[in-house]
């Protein structure tokens, strides 16, 4: 079985959350924030936007998600 616990010693997490998803609700996303390293996980959350904030706000959603990936 994979030991998933190590993961997050190497990879970073950027958790997506819409206001308005019924899917998993906003406390779900900052639960699964809270649970992750915090020097691993950057929390984007989005207003007027449910479980797909990037069908629901493209613009913005990409712009982070692009931010995300260029960090050092």
């Amino acid at each position: 079985m994979q030991d998933w616990g190590s993961l997050w010693e190497k990879c970073s997490v950027l958790v997506l959350a819409g206001e308005l998803d019924p899917v998993c609700p906003i406390d779900d996303s900052r639960n699964i924030v809270a649970a992750l390293p915090e020097q691993f996980v950057e929390f984007a959350q989005f207003c007027d936007c449910g479980h797909g904030v990037w069908r629901d706000d493209p613009n913005i959603a990409f712009l982070r998600l692009r931010q995300f990936i260029l960090e050092d």
